[in-house]
Parts: C-alpha cells; structure tokens; sequence
C-alpha cells in the first residue's frame, strides 16, 4: 500500500469515528437541514430566454414578474454560511457533493460517499461540534412541534366528525 492511500484510510477511519460522513446521518448533515438554507432550482418545460432586457426600457409594464404555470422547482442542495454566527465556515451540499471550507479553505469533501478531502484541524472541528449541539436541539424541537401539531389536527379532524353528525343528524356522543 502506497502512503497515499494509507493515508487516505486513515483519514476516512478518523472521519467516520467523528461521525462527518453522510449527507443524511453525519453531523454536516444535520447542521444543513437544520441551520442551513434549501438551494431550489426553478425551471420551466416552455423557457425563452432573451439576450438582454433593458432595464430602463419605458415600453415595459410595471408588473412584477411572477410564475408560470407550468415552472417547476427542485431542491438542489443546502448551503450554510457561518458568517451569520460568527464563524467563517461554509457547509455546501449540492451534487452528491459535501464540501466544508473554513476561513476560505478546503477542509472536507464527499464526493458520492467517497472521501476526497479531510483536513483535521481542532479549531474547525470545535466549532463544527458547537454547530451540531445546535442543530440537534433545534431538530429535536422541530420534532416535538411537529408531533405536536399533529395531535392538533387529528382532535381538529374528530370534532369536525362531532360536529357534523350534531349539525346533520343531531346526534350526540
């Protein structure tokens, strides 16, 4: 085995025991669905494009532009950005493609469930660790309301029967 690709074992062994593999069940993962934001791709079957729309073009109406029946939209990935707690971290999911960049780097990379890239640093991944306690907290709240308004709905369901049966046939329970 060259030094390559011992390595590249090593560093695949130290990243699955830090739990970083996998969009779904890793601890990027989690910190995207839960602290990150949705990439949505939107098309259309019937897209026309033009060159170049003038902007100050006075001929044009003033309606805002809005979407067309047949668009559609797909998610394409998530994406977060630290900046916005203090962190310079980029998480990005987008084609089978996990990639972490700290402080403009690249420190970790997924690619189809292989690793491409790992970079172990105690200053990057101790702030990943912080991340995760928050977006584990947050999931499990997301949870509890989601379980939660469930139950809601299901009593909103039965009182519908109650009150249909009292409004149609006047019979009560």
């Amino acid at each position: 085995m060259n030094p390559v690709e011992k390595i590249k074992e090593q560093r695949l062994i130290e990243a699955t025991r830090k739990n970083y593999l996998g969009v779904k069940n890793g601890k990027f993962g989690t910190i995207l669905r839960n602290l990150g934001t949705k990439i949505v791709g939107h098309s259309s079957p019937l897209f026309d494009s033009t060159p170049y729309i003038d902007p100050y073009d006075e001929e044009e109406s003033d309606d805002l532009p809005t979407f067309d029946e047949e668009e559609l939209t797909t998610d394409l990935g998530y994406l977060f950005d630290g900046l916005s707690r203090g962190v310079h971290l980029e998480i990005k999911y987008i084609d089978v493609t996990l990639t972490v960049h700290y402080k403009g780097y690249l420190v970790f990379m997924e690619k189809s469930g292989d690793l491409e890239c790992f970079v172990p640093n105690d200053e990057w991944e101790n702030k990943i660790e912080d991340l995760y306690r928050i977006a584990v907290k947050m999931q499990r709240e997301t949870k509890k309301e989601a379980l939660h308004n469930k139950v809601v709905k299901e009593e909103e369901a039965r009182e519908g029967v109650l009150r249909h049966l009292l409004k149609t046939w006047g019979f009560r329970l």
